[in-house]
């Protein structure tokens, strides 16, 4: 089951984003490191943003940045 609360979406991006802009990028070079910038306690904001500008749902942006942590 995917993370869905704010709580657990907290604890995913707490000490891991630093690498997390790097590797989107990579996977998707069409973002900008404005749209991937992370603010503590924002999180639910930069998922739904980034779901838009990748026309992925909220449970396709959690996988992605998952897989991004575990690598």
């Amino acid at each position: 089951m995917l993370l869905e609360t704010m709580e657990d979406t907290s604890i995913n991006f707490k000490g891991y984003w630093e690498l997390n802009p790097v590797r989107l990028k990579m996977i998707f070079p069409q973002l900008s490191l404005d749209e991937l910038h992370y603010i503590p306690g924002e999180e639910e904001d930069l998922i739904r943003r980034l779901g838009l500008l990748l026309n992925k749902s909220y449970d396709e942006i959690m996988s992605i940045i998952i897989s991004c942590n575990s690598q």
